[in-house]
């Protein structure tokens, strides 16, 4: 199975063309990027970054319709804690190649007997799960170098 792709930044992030690599790269293999994935400390980084030396405004595109919501090229950047911090790690993910899986055997059991004293019912779930990816080739990881 191939992994991820691979669209090495500079030595820091200076403008938005290590992103548009990405998309043509996560193309080149049936891909469509929906979301970029970082942690805060780098996305704290690309939100400083303008638009030019002469101007203030961001670099990064705001969504009028979400406050708050960062873009880049029009797909939204999400910020996890899970993703590292080392050499600035982006992730583009497309959507098509990304799936939840629950495996078999999810278990709902309640109980009344354990609260004899008023009425409430004791509730235990068991569920295994986790994330599946079909088709690495399409995952595009961006770091700096």
């Amino acid at each position: 199975m191939t992994a991820a792709q691979l669209a090495a930044g500079a030595t820091s992030y200076a403008n938005v063309d290590a992103f548009s690599d990405a998309l043509y790269t996560s193309a080149n293999n049936n891909g469509h990027i929906t979301a970029w994935v970082t942690n805060p400390t780098t996305a704290m980084t690309l939100s400083k970054l303008k638009q030019g030396s002469a101007l203030n405004s961001p670099l990064l595109q705001p969504d009028p319709t979400q406050p708050g919501q960062r873009q880049i090229l029009g797909v939204p950047l999400l910020v996890s804690p899970a993703v590292p911090v080392a050499n600035n790690q982006v992730w583009g993910i497309p959507r098509q190649f990304c799936f939840f899986v629950i495996r078999y055997g999810t278990e709902v059991i309640s109980d009344n007997s354990v609260f004899f004293t008023s009425h409430r019912v004791a509730i235990r779930a068991i569920l295994r799960c986790g994330f599946g990816f079909p088709h690495p080739p399409s995952i595009v990881k961006i770091s700096t170098t």
